[in-house]
């Protein structure tokens, strides 16, 4: 079973808790839940269309991009 994109994907959570304050946080686990959920790599626009001055575009970029690259480990490893 490939558990290297869960494990480096919890270790990379848990470095990003210890770094930034918790109001930020919370807008990464909104961003999360949009990218799963419904706004899909759009998501990327958010911060710029919402104001935020927490997120800046190159987060949400990054987060959609770990995200990609684990899914595809993920099918390679399985298909």
């Amino acid at each position: 079973m490939t558990l290297g994109p869960a494990i480096a994907t919890l270790g990379a959570w848990g470095l990003v808790a210890m770094i930034w304050p918790w109001s930020k946080m919370l807008q990464l686990k909104a961003a999360i839940a949009a990218v799963w959920l419904y706004a899909g790599k759009f998501v990327i626009l958010a911060p710029s269309l919402a104001g935020s001055d927490e997120l800046t575009s190159g987060e949400p970029a990054a987060l959609v991009t770990w995200k990609d690259t684990s899914t595809a480990i993920f099918f390679w490893v399985y298909l």
